[in-house]
């Protein structure tokens, strides 16, 4: 989990790795799908891109690995899974700050 500002953040590989119970889990359905990897790369996708990470975003092929693992696997990713963006991780989806603003005046 990400940390923006002061609020917790989930990025794509955090929801992910949600859904699939875990690293581990996640590296044994993308080796089921034929996809090999390890899981510190798969941790590896969470760091900074300052540390050779990818800031919370997979990238290209294993994402296609992904959702293959979880239709072998019954796991059901959701486009906001998958979006790359980070999301607050009380679970509300918030797309960009101008709409965020919005969002936050029209709970009162």
């Amino acid at each position: 989990m990400s940390h923006l500002g002061s609020k917790a953040m989930l990025t794509q590989i955090d929801r992910i790795v949600l859904k699939f119970g875990g690293v581990k889990p996640l590296q044994a359905a993308l080796k089921n799908a034929g996809y090999d990897v390890t899981d510190i790369t798969i941790r590896r996708w969470n760091y900074p891109k300052k540390r050779y990470g990818r800031d919370g975003s997979v990238p290209k092929a294993p994402l296609d690995a992904i959702v293959r693992a979880a239709r072998l696997e019954g796991i059901i990713l959701t486009p906001e899974d998958l979006d790359p963006r980070p999301i607050p991780a009380s679970g509300k989806y918030v797309p960009n700050f101008e709409e965020a603003q919005e969002a936050d005046e029209n709970e009162f």
